[in-house]
């Protein structure tokens, strides 16, 4: 007589068949996803990079940096007055007004600023702002928000980018990336550990690459997976400045002309 469906060895034996698969192929869709992400974080830094090497052709050299010389990095997080009123930089600039030039000039949009992989980031959009004190566009803001907005700046930005101010509170020099920065100088990465509430600082790798690396981007304009983060100019340790470590907000400045030093806003 013919049987119909399944016995219960049957249907156990497929059970465990299939769990099975799961357990053998899950690592390697967790390893694909992860090569995804580290592919469209590259993209980014790729076209930021483009973005740049532009901005530095147009203005003599040198690259993003937001306010006057002498400006200072503030640790407030945020500008006073980061739409309609006009750029104020009195009591210092974020790093990332400092990208926020590359929207301004650079035609950069606000997505390509933000790592898949990086949690709690998103992407900087002006429909979600009070009518009150949203400006008419982009190029009529000088950063990613303020305190008073769903957007903070650090909550925008996935990327580090090198200290870009020639002075500290102690009105140190510093030494800035510019026209003449030699071509494998790194100019961006991924978010500084020490400046990211994701990372525990086990590796000194990027939290938003599961502490396996992180993309950074060189002067010469190619990103590169790094799985280590002394890949400056003679080994030099990207996160820190000197050999000083760790860092906070508004610490330091790199040292000499050899010394990376990548730093971001943090999140809210």
């Amino acid at each position: 007589m013919k049987r119909n469906g399944f016995t219960l060895t049957e249907m156990l034996v497929a059970i465990l068949s299939v769990g099975l698969m799961m357990f053998v192929l899950m690592p390697a869709l967790r390893g694909a996803r992860a090569s995804a992400l580290r592919i469209a974080c590259r993209t980014n830094l790729i076209g930021i990079g483009r973005a740049m090497a532009a901005y530095a052709d147009d203005n003599e050299g040198s690259f993003p940096v937001a306010g006057p010389p002498g400006t200072m990095w503030t640790t407030r997080g945020y500008i006073t007055k980061w739409a309609m009123g006009g750029p104020e930089f009195k009591t210092g600039a974020t790093i990332s007004s400092s990208f926020y030039l590359l929207i301004l000039h650079g035609g950069v949009m606000p997505k390509q600023f933000v790592c898949p992989g990086d949690d709690g980031v998103e992407i900087f959009d002006l429909s979600k702002i009070n009518p009150r004190m949203r400006p008419e566009s982009l190029y009529d803001a000088f950063d990613f928000g303020d305190w008073r907005t769903p957007f903070r700046p650090g909550d925008c930005v996935s990327y580090s980018y090198h200290m870009p101010y020639y002075a500290d509170d102690r009105g140190e020099p510093g030494f800035p990336i510019n026209g003449r920065s030699r071509p494998e100088s790194p100019v961006c990465a991924d978010r500084n550990p020490y400046l990211d509430r994701n990372a525990d600082y086990g590796n000194l790798n990027s939290a938003a690459h599961r502490e396996k690396g992180q993309n950074v981007l060189y002067k010469d304009g190619h990103v590169r997976f790094e799985r280590d983060h002394n890949v400056g100019l003679g080994g030099d340790n990207i996160w820190t400045y000197g050999d000083t470590e760790p860092v906070d907000v508004g610490e330091g400045v790199p040292v000499d002309e050899r010394d990376a030093y990548l730093v971001n806003e943090v999140q809210s």
